[in-house]
Protein backbone atom coordinates (compact mmCIF):
# COMPACT_ATOMS: atom_id res chain seq x y z
CA UNK A 1 0.00 0.00 0.00
CA UNK A 2 1.62 3.23 -1.18
CA UNK A 3 2.48 5.73 1.57
CA UNK A 4 0.83 3.49 4.18
CA UNK A 5 1.69 3.80 7.85
CA UNK A 6 3.37 0.47 8.60
CA UNK A 7 2.04 -0.50 12.02
CA UNK A 8 2.92 -3.23 14.51
CA UNK A 9 0.59 -4.33 17.33
CA UNK A 10 2.18 -5.46 20.62
CA UNK A 11 -0.12 -6.69 23.40
CA UNK A 12 -0.16 -9.83 25.53
CA UNK A 13 -3.97 -10.04 25.41
CA UNK A 14 -5.32 -11.82 22.29
CA UNK A 15 -8.65 -9.96 22.42
CA UNK A 16 -6.86 -6.60 22.57
CA UNK A 17 -4.66 -7.51 19.60
CA UNK A 18 -7.67 -8.65 17.57
CA UNK A 19 -9.60 -5.46 18.32
CA UNK A 20 -6.70 -3.22 17.33
CA UNK A 21 -6.18 -5.16 14.10
CA UNK A 22 -9.86 -4.88 13.16
CA UNK A 23 -9.95 -1.14 13.87
CA UNK A 24 -6.71 -0.48 11.99
CA UNK A 25 -7.86 -2.44 8.95
CA UNK A 26 -10.80 -0.06 8.63
CA UNK A 27 -8.48 2.91 8.25
CA UNK A 28 -7.04 4.25 5.05
CA UNK A 29 -3.28 4.14 4.43
CA UNK A 30 -2.56 1.87 7.38
CA UNK A 31 -0.72 -1.41 6.83
CA UNK A 32 -0.61 -3.83 9.79
CA UNK A 33 2.80 -5.51 9.40
CA UNK A 34 2.51 -7.83 12.40
CA UNK A 35 1.15 -8.64 15.82
CA UNK A 36 3.20 -9.76 18.85
CA UNK A 37 2.13 -11.19 22.19
CA UNK A 38 5.26 -10.35 24.21
CA UNK A 39 8.14 -7.92 24.37
CA UNK A 40 10.86 -10.34 23.25
CA UNK A 41 9.00 -11.22 20.05
CA UNK A 42 8.25 -7.53 19.48
CA UNK A 43 11.92 -6.58 19.85
CA UNK A 44 12.92 -9.03 17.11
CA UNK A 45 10.00 -8.01 14.88
CA UNK A 46 10.75 -4.29 15.18
CA UNK A 47 14.38 -4.85 14.25
CA UNK A 48 13.35 -7.03 11.31
CA UNK A 49 10.40 -5.06 9.86
CA UNK A 50 11.24 -1.48 10.94
CA UNK A 51 7.61 -0.32 11.35
CA UNK A 52 6.65 3.34 11.29
CA UNK A 53 4.39 2.95 14.30
CA UNK A 54 4.02 0.49 17.19
CA UNK A 55 0.87 0.26 19.29
CA UNK A 56 2.61 -0.86 22.44
CA UNK A 57 1.10 -2.36 25.58
CA UNK A 58 2.81 -0.90 28.64
CA UNK A 59 2.51 -3.88 30.99
CA UNK A 60 3.46 -7.28 29.66
CA UNK A 61 5.08 -10.25 31.41
CA UNK A 62 8.79 -10.75 30.88
CA UNK A 63 9.65 -7.62 28.93
CA UNK A 64 7.36 -4.62 29.39
CA UNK A 65 6.81 -1.83 26.90
CA UNK A 66 9.27 0.60 28.52
CA UNK A 67 12.08 -1.94 28.73
CA UNK A 68 11.45 -3.03 25.15
CA UNK A 69 12.01 0.51 23.87
CA UNK A 70 15.06 1.02 26.08
CA UNK A 71 16.68 -2.03 24.52
CA UNK A 72 16.44 -0.49 21.07
CA UNK A 73 19.19 1.88 19.94
CA UNK A 74 17.79 5.39 19.71
CA UNK A 75 18.04 5.46 15.91
CA UNK A 76 16.01 2.23 15.66
CA UNK A 77 13.12 3.32 17.83
CA UNK A 78 9.84 3.51 15.89
CA UNK A 79 7.01 5.92 16.54
CA UNK A 80 4.96 4.67 19.49
CA UNK A 81 1.43 5.01 20.79
CA UNK A 82 1.25 3.41 24.22
CA UNK A 83 -1.70 1.23 25.18
CA UNK A 84 -2.55 0.74 28.84
CA UNK A 85 -5.36 -0.36 31.12
CA UNK A 86 -3.86 1.33 34.17
CA UNK A 87 -4.35 4.93 35.26
CA UNK A 88 -1.02 5.12 37.07
CA UNK A 89 2.44 6.65 36.62
CA UNK A 90 2.36 5.72 32.93
CA UNK A 91 -0.59 7.99 32.17
CA UNK A 92 0.81 10.88 34.19
CA UNK A 93 4.16 10.55 32.45
CA UNK A 94 2.63 10.35 28.98
CA UNK A 95 0.66 13.52 29.64
CA UNK A 96 3.64 15.41 31.02
CA UNK A 97 5.87 14.47 28.08
CA UNK A 98 3.16 14.87 25.41
CA UNK A 99 3.39 11.23 24.32
CA UNK A 100 0.25 9.69 22.91
CA UNK A 101 -1.52 6.82 24.66
CA UNK A 102 -4.71 4.80 24.39
CA UNK A 103 -6.66 3.63 27.41
CA UNK A 104 -8.22 0.17 27.21
CA UNK A 105 -10.76 -0.69 25.98
CA UNK A 106 -9.60 1.22 22.91
CA UNK A 107 -12.12 3.57 21.31
CA UNK A 108 -12.12 3.67 17.50
CA UNK A 109 -12.31 7.45 17.23
CA UNK A 110 -9.51 7.87 19.74
CA UNK A 111 -7.36 5.37 17.82
CA UNK A 112 -7.95 7.27 14.60
CA UNK A 113 -6.74 10.49 16.27
CA UNK A 114 -3.62 8.74 17.56
CA UNK A 115 -2.80 7.26 14.16
CA UNK A 116 -3.32 10.64 12.47
CA UNK A 117 -0.89 12.28 14.88
CA UNK A 118 1.57 9.43 14.42
CA UNK A 119 1.90 10.30 10.73
CA UNK A 120 3.75 13.46 11.81
CA UNK A 121 6.51 11.25 13.25
CA UNK A 122 7.53 10.31 9.73
CA UNK A 123 8.85 13.85 9.24
CA UNK A 124 12.34 14.62 10.61
CA UNK A 125 11.12 17.40 12.92
CA UNK A 126 8.30 15.29 14.31
CA UNK A 127 10.54 12.26 14.79
CA UNK A 128 13.24 14.28 16.57
CA UNK A 129 10.67 15.90 18.88
CA UNK A 130 9.16 12.51 19.70
CA UNK A 131 12.56 10.98 20.55
CA UNK A 132 13.37 13.85 22.92
CA UNK A 133 10.04 13.34 24.67
CA UNK A 134 10.69 9.61 24.90
CA UNK A 135 14.14 10.23 26.41
CA UNK A 136 12.50 12.50 29.00
CA UNK A 137 10.00 9.76 29.80
CA UNK A 138 12.81 7.25 30.37
CA UNK A 139 14.52 9.70 32.73
CA UNK A 140 11.28 10.20 34.67
CA UNK A 141 10.76 6.46 34.86
CA UNK A 142 14.28 5.95 36.23
CA UNK A 143 13.58 8.50 38.96
CA UNK A 144 10.21 6.91 39.75
CA UNK A 145 11.62 3.41 40.01
CA UNK A 146 14.47 4.65 42.19
CA UNK A 147 11.97 6.18 44.59
CA UNK A 148 10.39 2.76 44.89
CA UNK A 149 13.76 1.16 45.66
CA UNK A 150 14.64 0.13 42.09
CA UNK A 151 17.59 1.10 39.94
CA UNK A 152 17.70 0.68 36.16
CA UNK A 153 21.23 -0.46 35.33
CA UNK A 154 22.99 -1.27 32.09
CA UNK A 155 23.79 -4.84 31.08
CA UNK A 156 25.38 -4.86 27.64
CA UNK A 157 23.03 -2.91 25.36
CA UNK A 158 20.05 -3.50 27.66
CA UNK A 159 18.86 -1.84 30.85
CA UNK A 160 17.64 -4.11 33.62
CA UNK A 161 15.87 -3.29 36.92
CA UNK A 162 17.51 -4.13 40.24
CA UNK A 163 15.60 -4.15 43.52
CA UNK A 164 17.50 -2.46 46.38
CA UNK A 165 17.66 -5.71 48.35
CA UNK A 166 19.71 -7.27 45.53
CA UNK A 167 22.38 -4.56 45.66
CA UNK A 168 25.46 -5.33 47.79
CA UNK A 169 27.53 -2.20 47.17
CA UNK A 170 28.08 0.61 44.69
CA UNK A 171 31.35 2.22 43.65
CA UNK A 172 32.17 5.36 41.69
CA UNK A 173 33.50 4.68 38.17
CA UNK A 174 34.26 7.97 36.44
CA UNK A 175 31.03 9.43 35.09
CA UNK A 176 29.28 6.18 36.01
CA UNK A 177 28.63 4.09 39.08
CA UNK A 178 29.23 0.34 39.18
CA UNK A 179 26.44 -1.48 41.01
CA UNK A 180 27.46 -4.84 42.49
CA UNK A 181 24.63 -7.36 42.68
CA UNK A 182 24.09 -11.05 41.96
CA UNK A 183 27.84 -11.56 41.54
CA UNK A 184 28.01 -9.02 38.70
CA UNK A 185 28.90 -5.37 38.21
CA UNK A 186 26.34 -3.22 36.38
CA UNK A 187 27.01 0.27 35.05
CA UNK A 188 24.68 3.17 35.75
CA UNK A 189 25.20 6.70 34.44
CA UNK A 190 24.92 8.54 37.75
CA UNK A 191 27.20 9.93 40.39
CA UNK A 192 27.48 8.36 43.81
CA UNK A 193 25.96 11.52 45.31
CA UNK A 194 22.91 11.17 43.00
CA UNK A 195 22.47 7.53 43.98
CA UNK A 196 22.82 8.34 47.66
CA UNK A 197 19.98 10.82 47.22
CA UNK A 198 17.84 8.38 45.21
CA UNK A 199 18.25 5.67 47.85
CA UNK A 200 17.56 7.99 50.77
CA UNK A 201 15.44 6.27 53.41
CA UNK A 202 16.83 2.84 52.50
CA UNK A 203 19.70 1.11 54.40
CA UNK A 204 22.52 2.50 52.25
CA UNK A 205 25.44 4.44 53.68
CA UNK A 206 28.62 6.01 52.31
CA UNK A 207 31.65 4.30 53.87
CA UNK A 208 34.24 5.90 51.60
CA UNK A 209 34.29 8.87 49.23
CA UNK A 210 33.79 6.42 46.36
CA UNK A 211 31.76 3.63 47.98
CA UNK A 212 28.11 3.28 49.00
CA UNK A 213 26.99 0.00 50.56
CA UNK A 214 23.83 -1.79 51.61
CA UNK A 215 24.24 -2.39 55.36
CA UNK A 216 21.79 -5.30 55.16
CA UNK A 217 24.43 -7.16 53.14
CA UNK A 218 27.18 -6.79 55.76
CA UNK A 219 28.41 -10.15 57.07
CA UNK A 220 30.94 -8.85 59.63
CA UNK A 221 32.91 -5.84 60.80
CA UNK A 222 36.34 -5.70 62.41
CA UNK A 223 38.60 -2.85 63.56
CA UNK A 224 41.83 -2.46 61.60
CA UNK A 225 43.52 0.26 63.65
CA UNK A 226 43.54 4.05 63.82
CA UNK A 227 39.75 4.05 64.21
CA UNK A 228 39.12 2.43 60.83
CA UNK A 229 36.93 -0.61 60.17
CA UNK A 230 36.85 -3.37 57.61
CA UNK A 231 33.47 -4.75 56.48
CA UNK A 232 32.96 -8.10 54.80
CA UNK A 233 29.97 -8.22 52.49
CA UNK A 234 27.68 -10.99 51.31
CA UNK A 235 29.51 -11.23 47.97
CA UNK A 236 32.85 -11.80 49.74
CA UNK A 237 34.14 -8.28 49.12
CA UNK A 238 36.08 -6.61 51.93
CA UNK A 239 35.88 -2.81 52.11
CA UNK A 240 37.59 -0.27 54.32
CA UNK A 241 35.52 2.18 56.34
CA UNK A 242 37.44 5.33 57.23
CA UNK A 243 37.05 7.14 60.53
CA UNK A 244 35.29 9.95 58.67
CA UNK A 245 32.44 7.63 57.67
CA UNK A 246 32.48 5.15 60.57
CA UNK A 247 29.98 7.12 62.68
CA UNK A 248 27.43 7.12 59.84
CA UNK A 249 27.69 3.38 59.44
CA UNK A 250 27.44 2.66 63.14
CA UNK A 251 24.54 5.09 63.48
CA UNK A 252 22.57 3.37 60.72
CA UNK A 253 23.36 -0.08 62.09
CA UNK A 254 22.19 1.07 65.52
CA UNK A 255 18.90 2.42 64.14
CA UNK A 256 18.25 -0.85 62.32
CA UNK A 257 19.10 -2.92 65.38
Amino acid sequence: MKDALRTLIVDDEPAARDLLRILLQRMERVDVVGSCADGHAALATIQRTRPDLVLLDVRMPGLDGFTLLERLPRVERPGVVFVTAHADFALRAFGVHALDYLLKPVDEERLLEAVSRARELRQPVGWSRFQRRLDALFAARAQETAQEGWLLVRQGSARVPLRWEEIVWIEAAGNYARVHAAGQGFLLRASLAELEQRLEGLPFVRVHRGVLLNVMRIVSLRPVGHGDLEVRLADGERLAVSRRFRARLEGLLGSLG
